[in-house]
């Protein structure tokens, strides 16, 4: 997997994890902010509710103390059937169900066409002026209104009383009058539980319950045959009509609106996510495109690494570090190959190439076709020198005679370390005298130059074969050279021998 891959898929992990913290704090304070909102809402249709109907009422109270105070009702001077016409025409203008009027301790029952004399079938009473609603009914085979009652007196003293009755439905109308609450959810309750409005929840069995700080949103229920069922509720007491005006609330419309947001935040937070994918990936190929193009560089190029581009070396950046680091420990590494390589074909005493670089010069000579001579060269004496003056005087001995060599090493000349205190030569060539020149060269050179040990003359022994004439293989150079040697030592050493002299 690559570094782009890897640094995306890291980011895109830490983004979602910072999404789903936010997510959840986000949860948290819109759920908040959503029953808040929701109990802000519900407390104004509430109130807005509660001045509505309270305002219906206050009218129906002015309307009805107006009446009172007119001049045929306080006075005693006008028959009743001029107070009776006067309450009908307040009964079709203003719509109330039917009027009562109490007038010399009789009851007359009045209606938009007619009227009877019917006495209430509960006690009404004398209320004072804040006492002058209720909710109820004055017969008993009769539905429940709104009761609105007024005392007037005549002149000679005379009490009596004007009471309008108003439908239950009458309530919504009341309500229903502020545009703003015709949508919203509003119950109206008795002081005891029992619901009259809205319409669908009316029955003898439906009782509608909240908690003790109603003024609060709370939690409410209402309780019917159908079983019981909650709501998020604020109510507020309607005083001059002991009545509860509630706005209540779904909880699933609360977990919709949330859902909903919820919604738009995953929605939200996924193009997030895919936003900061390509923006990071983009920035990823960015940063990564150099590392590219250098592995690209060493893989396909063909050039010495320490001739790397400075387009990549003199960069500032990680890139430019890792290229100059690269660089460097190639460059340690092709100084090591060649120390190992060289290594492997020189001799670790003498530095002088060593048999197996001899085998390979000598099959590369055989695809060449070349004539040359193989000769075999071994110092006199080698092992009593050892004896007398150590093996590390020999070592020494071998260094310097290897020092020689190396100042005779030519076109037509290789010297190898074939092995103690033996020497293998290459010499190219067609003729005996070439070689023979070349030998004596050495021989020359040797006694010339080199080191005496107590008036003792270090001297070497040669044997030579000439390829293809003596030997035609590898082999076969090694087992003649190796004969010529050895009857140049028992010859008198200190001298060269052909192997076709043998």
């Amino acid at each position: 997997m690559s570094i782009k891959i890897k640094l995306t898929i890291t980011n895109i992990a830490v983004f979602l994890l910072i999404i789903i913290l936010i997510g959840l704090i986000f949860f948290s304070v819109m759920r908040a902010s959503l029953e808040a909102e929701v109990e802000f809402e519900a407390k104004q249709a509430c109130n807005e509710a509660v001045f509505a109907l309270e305002k219906s009422v206050y009218a129906d109270i002015y309307v009805l103390r107006s009446v009172a105070a007119r001049e045929m009702f306080t006075t005693s001077n006008h028959a009743i059937e001029e107070k009776i016409s006067v309450l009908q025409e307040n009964i079709s203008l203003f719509g109330y169900e039917y009027i009562l009027l109490i007038c010399d301790g009789v009851t007359y029952q009045i209606t938009r066409h007619a009227y009877a004399i019917k006495q209430p079938d509960i006690e009404i009473g004398d209320y004072s002026n804040n006492e002058n609603v209720l909710f109820g009914r004055f017969y008993d085979n009769e539905n429940e209104g709104v009761l609105i009652c007024e005392r007037y007196t005549t002149d000679d003293n005379i009490n009596g009383m004007i009471a309008a009755k108003r439908p239950a439905g009458w309530l919504w109308s009341g309500i229903a009058s502020s545009l703003s609450l015709i949508d919203a959810n509003i119950m109206i309750s008795k002081q005891s539980g029992e619901v009259l409005y809205p319409t669908e929840l009316v029955n003898s069995d439906t009782r509608f319950e909240i908690g003790d700080d109603a003024e609060e949103m709370a939690w409410a229920t209402i309780e019917s045959s159908e079983g019981e069922h909650g709501y998020y509720a604020i109510s507020l007491l309607a005083e001059d009509i002991s009545l509860y005006v509630t706005s209540y609330i779904e909880p699933e419309d609360i977990n919709d609106q949330l859902d909903m947001y919820v919604f738009y935040f995953v929605v939200l937070a996924l193009c997030g996510v895919l936003l900061i994918a390509v923006i990071v990936y983009i920035f990823s190929y960015l940063l990564t495109n150099s590392i590219v193009e250098l592995s690209a560089y060493v893989e396909n190029s063909q050039t010495v690494i320490g001739e790397m581009p400075a387009k990549f070396t003199k960069r500032k950046d990680e890139t430019g570090k890792l290229s100059r680091s690269f660089a460097l420990l190639m460059n340690r590494l092709v100084v090591s190959m060649d120390e190992k390589e060289y290594m492997a074909y020189h001799d670790s005493l003498t530095y002088l190439k060593n048999r197996y670089k001899m085998e390979q010069d000598i099959t590369r000579i055989f695809a060449e076709k070349r004539s040359f001579a193989y000769a075999l060269l071994d110092i006199d004496d080698f092992k009593m020198i050892n004896d007398i003056y150590g093996h590390t005087v020999g070592d020494m001995l071998l260094v310097n005679l290897a020092s020689i060599f190396k100042g005779l090493i030519s076109e037509d000349l290789d010297v190898y370390r074939w092995g103690g205190d033996e020497f293998a030569l290459i010499i190219y060539g067609e003729t005996h005298d070439q070689y023979r020149a070349i030998l004596e060269n050495i021989m020359n050179e040797i006694e010339e130059n080199f080191v005496m040990f107590d008036d003792r003359k270090v001297t070497i022994s040669i044997g030579l074969c000439k390829y293809p004439t003596c030997a035609d293989t590898y082999k076969d150079l090694l087992i003649a050279a190796d004969k010529a040697l050895a009857k140049a030592k028992t010859g008198g050493k200190n001298r060269y021998c052909f192997y076709n002299e043998i």
